[in-house]
């Protein structure tokens, strides 16, 4: 006969070996463990299933609060954008202003400087003309 076929196994009872029916009742003991023991298992698996399918509500739970979120940083990055725009318009109005304000005070500068001279020379002028006729009149009193 070959290995790999089919062939009946014989039971041959050996003189050593224990009567029958001891080793049945112990089968028949160890076959009634093996229910309770896979009676176990089938209520482990039960719960297991349980755990399982809660476990998995909570995780699409999760992934609506994940979606969510996603959609809420869409928005935050909208208004980030938006206020990144209304910097930089706001920078460029404050240069605009900051450049028309520098104009003015330069003008108001030079209107007041252009003032200052104005009234220097028109001092100057008067105190030569006064200096001249006190020169001439006491000139004229010492000759």
């Amino acid at each position: 006969m070959r290995r790999n076929e089919a062939h009946r196994l014989t039971f041959e009872a050996t003189l050593d070996e224990e009567p029958m029916e001891p080793r049945v009742a112990r089968i028949e003991g160890d076959v009634a463990h093996i229910r309770q023991d896979m009676s176990t298992l089938k209520t482990d698996v039960r719960e297991l299933r349980l755990d399982i399918k809660a476990a998995n509500e909570s995780i699409a739970d999760v992934k609506v609060g994940v979606a969510e979120c996603k959609a809420g940083l869409g928005e935050c990055r909208a208004d980030i954008d938006e206020c990144k725009s209304a910097i930089v318009a706001l920078h460029e109005e404050m240069k605009r202003a900051f450049v028309e304000f520098s104009a003015l005070v330069d003008a108001k500068i030079e209107a007041s400087v252009h003032a200052l001279e104005s009234r220097l020379i028109k001092w100057m002028v008067g105190t030569v003309i006064a200096s001249t006729g006190a020169a001439f009149s006491v000139a004229k009193f010492v000759h």
